[in-house]
């Protein structure tokens, strides 16, 4: 079911969403979806707040620094690389490089997402289930779900920019992390249903309006050969007469 509503949306909407997004303003915006919440990257992740056991007191030192450690090591990538964010988007607008602080934020999420990555691969050391339990809800779990809550936040602001394309591209980031995510899920059929009434409102347009035309001018089409020929005053004008009035230079000379 996944994979149909991938095709779905990648056939339908980048062909002719994006098309129809070509102009300089959209002739139809999309609903502004509500901002997910984004995950707190500053909460300490302690035993208190993330599925109550300790793993470092509960493993050996050698299966902690086997399986919990490059875990550890991915998020601390990701929190110095959101720091740099931070420092970007602290700087005046004029002096802000916007494709650096993109930059930044997609590496966190990548970042992030290896941390989730490791954490569902490491666990597999850890012989107790409630252990390895632990590693899925203290890292596994949270780390997709800030890899996902990027996506999400970058989809909402490129809606705002009317980027229709780096919208979808988010959104299926998202949905690749996590299929079952209802708010990319659910944006993208807004989106995909938005595309539907566009194209047909335009076929209504071509059939109807022919460009605007009045009921005069459409049945104008269907006139005759015939039709024109009495119209006009043909008489007695043949080749050889415009022939006759044209002078070696190939001026007309009515």
């Amino acid at each position: 079911m996944t994979r149909l509503f991938g095709l779905f949306v990648t056939a339908t909407l980048l062909g002719a969403l994006i098309s129809a997004a070509a102009a300089e303003e959209l002739p139809w915006k999309p609903g502004q979806p509500q901002e997910p919440a984004a995950p707190d990257q500053n909460q300490e992740a302690t035993p208190q707040n993330q599925g109550g056991v300790d793993l470092q007191e509960a493993l050996s030192p050698e299966i902690y620094q086997r399986a919990i450690q490059p875990i550890l090591t991915q998020i601390e990538k990701a929190e110095k690389v959101l720091a740099l964010y931070d420092k970007e988007m602290a700087k005046e607008q004029k002096d802000r490089n916007e494709k650096r602080a993109l930059g930044y934020r997609l590496s966190a999420a990548k970042l992030y997402l290896a941390a989730s990555q490791q954490a569902r691969q490491k666990k597999d050391l850890i012989k107790e289930a409630d252990l390895q339990a632990a590693v899925i809800a203290q890292y596994e779990v949270p780390m997709r779900d800030k890899a996902v809550g990027i996506y999400l936040a970058l989809a909402q602001e490129a809606m705002d920019k009317n980027d229709i394309k780096a919208v979808i591209e988010y959104y299926q980031q998202a949905l690749k992390i996590d299929p079952e995510n209802a708010v990319a899920k659910e944006e993208l059929e807004k989106l995909a249903e938005l595309v539907k009434q566009h194209a047909a409102q335009g076929q209504a347009g071509r059939t109807t309006g022919s460009g605007g035309k009045d009921k005069t001018d459409q049945e104008s089409v269907y006139r005759s050969p015939q039709d024109y020929q009495e119209k006009h005053d043909y008489d007695d004008k043949t080749p050889a007469d415009y022939q006759e009035r044209s002078d070696r230079t190939g001026k007309y000379n009515p």
